[in-house]
């Protein structure tokens, strides 16, 4: 039997600890031996669910690195623990999601899997694997041909005191030298668009995979008990609903105060909410924390008139996802692969910053009546078996799962 073990910093938890999870459910179903291995967070009961990390030397790798700006070069026991993991296991593919996290050395990890000619999948979920520092670089282009002199080294390793980014840079491109059993998956078109520009994977083989969402939770029908759901969280009933949803309101990069500045733009018909941590409030939004509640989540959003994304830089969004297979339209800023995650007839980007813009986006969807047939389209689409079939056709094992349909 044919074994994958998926490598992540969450399990169940976060999108990509939800991808992760998707991945091994389905790979499971489908004939596949599936180990998922995980550095940070609960620990979870489960067949082949493994926490390789623990949250004390997380979190001093984590505090070591304000001072040093190395970020990925920590964890020694979890590396250790991992490797030794894989030896014994000999997966027929592992698969690298997210690596951040403060749980695991990335370098060591890469030259074990390098050196052993491990067949390797790469998910690229940001922008850190191929810039080897920042999540996301927005315009600086030092990262193709080697960071020098980084002008903003505190956003890009977190680091205080020490400028760490050209190391890192050097380390991160020996690690992946010569590498020829990989395979780099980018999640979205824009995201692969600079991917092929990095000198770590210029010469391997890149090819997208958009991500997928639970659409059997994030539903466009109606149910009886959606009102209950929307009174516990204090929503009107007889408003339109500006909805913007995201782990953490406070981010910078996540634009909350374009948000607050459309809400003051409109009149009493419509009512703006956020789901998302913050540690503000404010007069013309209802704020409601964010919760892993998905079937709470999913009502919120098949209420809602239209969901804002207001990113000023972001991959692939899988909360634009959710809102439409729940029959939403969106409206975001044009930044990053958020254009990507929109259905066709579902809503539409708008130039970054035009707030204006984006008033005017905002009415026409709220007040636009979605097709069935684009939702059921879009829906296909987003689906996570999708997304797993596509990860088990770049495995190379689709035999698994025709044996697993001719059982059937």
């Amino acid at each position: 039997m044919s074994k994958v073990i998926q490598i992540n910093v969450t399990y169940n938890n976060g999108s990509t600890g939800k991808i992760t999870h998707d991945i091994h459910t389905y790979l499971t179903n489908n004939g596949v031996e599936s180990v998922v291995l995980y550095g940070r967070g609960k620990r979870v009961k489960g067949k082949n669910i493994v926490k390789v990390g623990f949250e004390l030397p997380a979190k001093i790798n984590k505090f070591k690195s304000l001072f040093t700006g190395n970020q990925y070069g920590y964890g020694f026991f979890a590396t250790k623990r991992v490797i030794k993991l894989l030896a014994k296991e000999k997966p027929t593919v592992v698969h690298l999601q997210c690596l951040n996290g403060y749980f695991i050395n990335i370098y060591k990890l890469i030259e074990w899997l390098n050196r052993n000619k491990v067949k390797t999948v790469l998910t690229l979920h940001a922008e850190f694997m191929h810039t080897a520092n920042c999540d996301h670089s927005y315009d600086c282009k030092q990262w193709i041909t080697g960071c020098q002199n980084c002008p903003d080294y505190h956003y890009a390793t977190g680091s205080f005191l020490r400028n760490y980014t050209v190391k890192s840079w050097k380390r991160m491109k020996k690690a992946f030298e010569g590498f020829d059993s990989l395979t780099v998956v980018p999640v979205s078109n824009w995201l692969k668009s600079r991917v092929e520009r990095s000198p770590f994977f210029n010469s391997h083989s890149i090819i997208t995979i958009h991500n997928g969402i639970d659409i059997s939770c994030f539903d466009y029908v109606k149910k009886d008990t959606d009102t209950e759901v929307l009174t516990k969280y204090n929503i009107p009933l007889d408003k339109k609903i500006v909805l913007h949803v995201t782990p953490s309101f406070d981010n910078p990069m996540k634009g909350g105060e374009y948000f607050v500045e459309l809400s003051k733009m409109f009149g009493d018909e419509y009512i703006f909410v956020v789901v998302g941590l913050s540690d503000k409030s404010f007069a013309s939004i209802i704020h409601i924390p964010f919760t892993n509640n998905q079937r709470d989540l999913a009502v919120i959003y098949r209420s809602a008139a239209v969901l804002v994304i207001c990113s000023k830089i972001d991959n692939y969004p899988t909360v634009c996802l959710e809102a439409n297979c729940c029959g939403t339209p969106v409206v975001g800023f044009d930044v990053g692969g958020v254009s990507e995650t929109i259905f066709p007839k579902m809503g539409e980007t708008v130039s970054f910053g035009d707030i204006l813009q984006m008033k005017t986006a905002v009415e026409k969807w709220a007040t636009t009546d979605i097709d069935e047939q684009y939702i059921e389209n879009c829906r296909a689409k987003n689906s996570k078996e999708r997304m797993s079939s596509e990860y088990m056709s770049i495995y190379g094992l689709e035999k698994e799962k025709n044996d697993v349909r001719k059982e059937e």
